[in-house]
C-alpha cells in the first residue's frame, strides 16, 4: 500500500519521526510546566486587565491595541493566546505554560513536515 508515494516503511518513518519530536518537544520544555510567572509575564499576563475582557478583541485592528494590550510590537496572535489561556486557566501559570509547549511540539512537527516535502 502506497500513501502519497510513501511505502509502509516510509509512513513508519514519518510516524516515529513525528513521535520523537513530540517526546524531545515534552523533554524539552516539560520542565516549564510547574514554574511560575517571570520577568515580564508579570506585566504582560497577570497585571493586564485588557485580557479580561473579551470586548476587546475588537481593539485588535486599531491603535487601542498598543495602549490596552501592554504590547510594545504588534503581535495580536501572542495576545490572542493570552486571550484563549485566561478564559480557560485564569491566571494559571500551568495553562500558559501548556499552551506554550504545545506550540512549540506543532511548530517542530511543521518543520519536519515542511522538510519533508
Amino acid at each position: 500500500m502506497k500513501l502519497n508515494g510513501l511505502g509502509r516503511a516510509g509512513i513508519k518513518v514519518r510516524i516515529i519521526s513525528i513521535a520523537a519530536i513530540v517526546l524531545l518537544g515534552i523533554v524539552i520544555y516539560g520542565s516549564m510546566l510547574d514554574n511560575e510567572f517571570i520577568y515580564n509575564d508579570h506585566e504582560m499576563v497577570v497585571g493586564n486587565s485588557f485580557l479580561t475582557d473579551w470586548r476587546n478583541l475588537s481593539k485588535f485592528f486599531g491603535p487601542e491595541y498598543f495602549a490596552g494590550s501592554k504590547e510594545a510590537t504588534y503581535r495580536p496572535l501572542v495576545t490572542l493566546s493570552f486571550f484563549a489561556d485566561h478564559a480557560v486557566w485564569g491566571f494559571d501559570p500551568f495553562g500558559y505554560h501548556l499552551t506554550n509547549l504545545f506550540f512549540h511540539v506543532f511548530n517542530g512537527i511543521l518543520v519536519f513536515w515542511m522538510l519533508s516535502l
